[in-house]
């Protein structure tokens, strides 16, 4: 329960979260592990279906385990991988997650409901159907407003997605990708088990193909498209969601008896930018900071394994008003250094992506040196540097397209 102060006669909390999804829970655990009083302003009612890649890397994996919750979703259903396969033209190339590590498959609708039921759990105040139309600096703290409610708080925390409200609210919001991709997903339920559990990745002419295994025989299947090809899909887009997969021929021979379990969902422009990810009693997280290209696989991943900066950050803060400053200064630093690297890695593909012969080339080396698949992977999920990965695999990744097949 929220305190009495700063404003006579209503209720303050110290943090008002908005948004109520992954990342907004998150975020809404690891304030209340710091003993704030925390309201969370969802927009939506749950349960709910929402477009996503619904794998999590071993960063994000990681964090569930370390909150408890890794194995109540086991109880409801997950799927651990151990590796990442790319296909072009002909050629595969898997790359293993470092050290032994696993991704988790787990459907988004069940993600957000276990870790909303945590939040209610653990004292926090959750109010679905709230979608904040404004914020307003008060006396120090803020005030939010959706509809005819009214909450105060003394901090702010915007964690309510790519295309959310906070960017905005908070003045932070920033430009679009010049090249915007859009994404669409679907499950389905197989006829018969795939063959090796693995996430698949296949790389069409312009566009990419998700393949993501899920529990009880069910597949997520996301194509990533660029506007062009999003467009003419218009109101039709199951037909041309199912069109579109008919083009892979693997994919063909795996969705071959099976049954649709769910609509097509769209979602998109993938990669956004925010001018900020901080500003004075306020702070954004996840994607609602800044989005890479879905192609990466690490949105919520990224949004987990940060959470616990972006928390401390608003403990010190609140804490130390005097020293708020250089809270919200080391955050951002964290943040910067934490994507840094992953948009420039997604750049970098969606960049030999874009030139068939230089995808080529990346698929040779990739594919007789997966040592380097690996190494990159590392680098995906925070573990290691883009420039000394790059420096480091270089002769490996010129011997393997230089080597004889």
């Amino acid at each position: 329960m929220g305190h009495r102060g700063l404003w006579s006669g209503t209720v303050v909390w110290d943090v008002a979260v908005i948004g109520g999804s992954v990342t907004g829970s998150a975020m809404a655990l690891e304030l209340a592990a710091r003993g704030l009083r925390v309201v969370v302003l969802e927009a939506d009612h749950f349960p709910r279906e929402k477009p996503c890649g619904e794998g999590l890397a071993p960063s994000g994996a990681a964090w569930l385990e370390k909150h408890r919750l890794l194995g109540r979703l086991a109880a409801e259903g997950i799927h651990a991988f151990p590796a990442i396969a790319f296909h072009h033209r002909g050629r595969t190339a898997t790359g293993a997650f470092p050290g032994g590590g696993r991704g988790v498959a787990v459907r988004r609708w069940v993600l957000d409901r276990v870790l909303a039921e945590e939040t209610v759990r653990r004292g926090v105040e959750r109010v679905e159907g709230a979608a904040v139309t404004g914020v307003s600096r008060q006396d120090g703290g803020w005030e939010l407003v959706a509809g005819e409610q009214r909450w105060q708080a003394r901090f702010v925390v915007g964690a309510d997605g790519t295309h959310g409200a906070s960017q905005r609210l908070l003045g932070l919001r920033g430009s679009r990708s010049g090249h915007p991709r859009f994404g669409v997903r679907q499950h389905f339920r197989l006829a018969r088990p795939s063959a090796d559990g693995l996430v698949h990745v296949h790389f069409m002419d312009g566009w990419d193909l998700y393949v993501t295994p899920l529990p009880h025989n069910e597949l997520n299947v996301a194509a990533l498209l660029p506007r062009s090809m999003m467009a003419p899909l218009g109101g039709h887009l199951g037909q041309g969601f199912t069109r579109l997969l008919t083009e892979c021929e693997p994919l063909r021979g795996l969705l071959a008896g099976a049954t649709p379990v769910s609509t097509p969902l769209a979602w998109g422009p993938l990669e956004t930018a925010a001018t900020g990810c901080t500003t004075d009693g306020a702070v954004l997280v996840g994607d609602a900071a800044g989005s890479a290209d879905a192609l990466t696989g690490q949105g919520m991943s990224v949004a987990l394994s940060t959470a616990g900066a972006a928390a401390d950050c608003v403990a010190r803060c609140l804490a130390d008003p005097a020293g708020a400053e250089h809270a919200l200064r080391a955050y951002a630093a964290f943040r910067r250094r934490r994507v840094r690297d992953l948009r420039r890695l997604s750049h970098l593909l969606l960049w030999s992506v874009d030139r068939p012969w230089v995808l080529r080339l990346v698929m040779r080396a990739l594919e007789a040196q997966p040592v380097v698949f690996t190494r990159l992977m590392a680098v995906n999920d925070g573990m290691a540097p883009l420039r000394t990965t790059v420096l480091r695999s270089a002769p490996r990744m010129v011997w393997g397209v230089a080597a004889p097949r």
